[in-house]
């Protein structure tokens, strides 16, 4: 990708910053550790969960993909999921620039074992309080916050 503002002196010193970290000799065996271990911890805490079809995406780029009840597609839960976790300090994303059903996970490359760790336990609180809600249960557009 290209854009306007990307070409000034900040963006290239990010950028060989950027160069320095991932080519670290122990960079990618880090990444996929901590991958590892983000997705094992996501499929201990959601894989029993009927509205979650799938959790998918090699290392740290992860899709969890929720369905209704009944099995359709569900948006409507991502966006939910979305907004609540924005109030526990998460910064997740809905597919399809919002109108998608999977729940897009991109932490840092850099992030440890440790903050993996509270992401998974802020995740399970997002979860609780949205499985206590009405409007998680029901298919209705009035209920998206």
């Amino acid at each position: 990708h290209a854009f306007t503002s990307g070409g000034n002196i900040v963006a290239a010193a990010a950028a060989l910053k950027t160069l320095d970290i991932v080519s670290q000799q122990y960079f990618l065996e880090h990444v996929r550790f901590v991958g590892a271990r983000m997705t094992a911890g996501l499929r201990s805490l959601l894989g029993s969960k009927i509205y979650v079809k799938d959790i998918r995406g090699p290392g740290l780029m992860i899709g969890i993909e929720l369905v209704e009840d009944d099995g359709s597609p569900s948006p409507r839960r991502v966006a939910q999921i979305v907004n609540e976790a924005k109030k526990h300090g998460l910064i997740l994303r809905e597919s399809r620039y919002g109108h998608g059903p999977v729940l897009k996970m991109r932490p840092p490359l850099i992030i440890t074992a440790d903050e993996v760790d509270i992401i998974l336990e802020r995740l399970a609180n997002v979860f609780n309080i949205l499985e206590r809600q009405p409007c998680w249960l029901q298919e209705r557009a009035a209920c998206i916050a």
